[in-house]
């Protein structure tokens, strides 16, 4: 749930975009001029009004679907784009649309764990300490060994 902000940041978040900070704001200044004409006992909104308010609520919180759903997106785009080669994404991967971006991920995400194994630091035989392997025991200097290689 959203939590509760005090009275002067009550309709601005950080969290949000700058368009979407001010479809809330829009939202807050027509909820609070329905609220004040109903408080002081005016009379009642007509129905067209009425009408024209509910589609103009409904169509900033399609908005803000909207601009979640372009988030989300984005930031999926940004993460395939971070673990493809080159830094780019194969020709038509996008207009596949976001469940081919959603199980490309996951195809890297397996990929990746599959090659968790290749990853780890190689045993050394005879260069252990206390059960452990030589992975876990610390960094070592491979010179000595390599000196001795050359020779």
């Amino acid at each position: 749930d959203v939590s509760v902000l005090p009275k002067a940041a009550d309709n601005f978040r950080v969290s949000l975009t700058g368009d979407q900070n001010s479809a809330v704001e829009l939202a807050t200044r027509l909820a609070a001029q329905l609220g004040s004409a109903t408080e002081h006992g005016e009379h009642q909104v007509e129905p067209e009004v009425r009408d024209r308010l509910r589609k103009k609520v409904r169509s900033i919180a399609r908005m803000a679907r909207m601009f979640k759903t372009l988030r989300e997106e984005n930031e999926m785009v940004i993460k395939l784009k971070g673990v493809c080669p080159g830094h780019k994404l194969a020709p038509g991967l996008l207009l596949e649309g976001k469940g081919r971006l959603t199980s490309e991920l996951e195809l890297f995400g397996h990929a990746q764990a599959i090659d968790l194994v290749n990853e780890i630091r190689p045993h050394l035989e005879g260069k252990s300490s206390g059960g452990y392997p030589a992975a876990a025991a610390g960094p070592t200097d491979f010179r000595e060994e390599f000196d001795e290689a050359k020779e």
